[in-house]
């Protein structure tokens, strides 16, 4: 296994091969899948990364995306959506996630609101509302989280409201070197996702 990603990668395009309609229950099966591998990512908590998204993977034809955000300290961003399937994991940190639902006349309210820790993730899927908002004000350590996002997701471009509720587009940042997301990860993670992964295979 010469990617440190590629279980993550390998399952994700076996379920995008064999499946073109998408649902809520299905991407929560995925997620499922995922986290026997997810869980053996074991960052260093004491080493800070520069900020940032990191593009771990783009499917050459985007059924899907992966990639590494790392949050700066006291983050909180704005409300935005994805139009697609996606599946959130937090590696390092405390990440507050609220969720958010479109009602009519271009009104927003709060639905819920959680906090995702260490080890956890959350999945979306349409025709639910993926309007939500992330905060890493409440964290210890920087947070460290992994997104993965289904077919049509731009990787350039996103949609997000305004402090009046108005839908905007903007620019997202440029990705930054994934290597140095690899460099911090402890050494045995190589050797404990191939047993699992090849045990899985066989």
């Amino acid at each position: 296994m010469n990617n440190i990603w590629e279980p993550i990668i390998n399952i994700i395009r076996e379920y995008s091969k064999n499946n073109k309609n998408h649902s809520v229950e299905k991407i929560f099966a995925l997620q499922q899948s995922l986290q026997p591998y997810l869980d053996k990512y074991d960052f260093i908590k004491t080493e800070k990364l520069p900020y940032g998204r990191y593009l771990v993977h783009k499917d050459i034809d985007n059924d899907f995306n992966i990639q590494i955000d790392v949050f700066s300290e006291n983050y909180t961003g704005q409300i935005h959506c994805h139009e697609t399937w996606g599946i959130l994991h937090v590696f390092r940190g405390f990440l507050f996630v609220e969720d958010w639902e479109e009602l009519s006349n271009n009104k927003f309210r709060m639905r819920s609101g959680s906090i995702l820790n260490p080890g956890s993730s959350q999945t979306f899927c349409p025709p639910v509302s993926d309007w939500h908002k992330v905060s890493s004000s409440n964290s210890k350590y920087q947070v460290i989280s992994m997104h993965i996002y289904g077919n049509g997701f731009n990787i350039d471009k996103g949609i997000y409201l305004d402090s009046e509720y108005n839908r905007k587009e903007g620019k997202r940042s440029n990705f930054k070197e994934i290597d140095s997301i690899n460099r911090i990860l402890k050494n045995k993670i190589f050797s404990d996702l191939t047993n699992i992964y090849l045990g899985q295979k066989n």
